[in-house]
């Protein structure tokens, strides 16, 4: 995270150009809490922070999700390319899945737990996606119940793969 003075900053998306082309947002930085209070905190707080923000990410995936739409059909338009773009990006999945394996004799459980967890996340948001892209009312831009979207909740979780 770049190192900011705290305060509210406008947030918005820009193209090549540097011209916005998404909703101008308000964003907070707020100070970050010293070295001292963190390693202070109690890990299992944390803990628990970071599996209700799984929950939740899971619980926005399977919203109105329906199963019976489970297999996509290619557009002929534009959603065809983005289709295949998100298709591609589980294509190391047999990889990651050896990995883990592996790295359950070398590693702590949480850590080998968290690797299962964002693992099956992924997944699960990679074809949330490709169902999304055919989805006409709402596409993408849903909110879970207390206002946040898949992107908040990978980014709070820090899973950088979802951005």
């Amino acid at each position: 995270t770049p190192h900011h003075t705290p305060g509210r900053v406008p947030f918005y998306v820009t193209c090549s150009n540097r011209l916005a082309c998404s909703e101008v947002r308000e964003f907070e930085y707020r100070m970050c809490p010293s070295w001292e209070m963190v390693a202070g905190s109690n890990a299992d707080n944390e803990a628990v922070d970071d599996m209700l923000l799984q929950i939740r990410f899971a619980k926005l995936l399977y919203l109105n999700f329906n199963k019976a739409q489970i297999y996509f059909p290619l557009d002929e338009g534009g959603s065809c390319s983005l289709q295949n773009m998100i298709c591609s990006l589980t294509k190391d999945g047999d990889e990651e899945w050896l990995e883990m394996e592996r790295s359950i004799k070398d590693s702590p459980f949480d850590k080998s737990r968290e690797q299962l967890m964002q693992k099956l996340l992924k997944e699960k948001l990679y074809t949330w996606l490709l169902w999304k892209i055919n989805d006409k009312e709402k596409g993408p831009n849903i909110l879970d119940n207390k206002g946040q979207g898949a992107l908040h909740l990978a980014a709070a979780l820090g899973y950088d793969w979802a951005m």
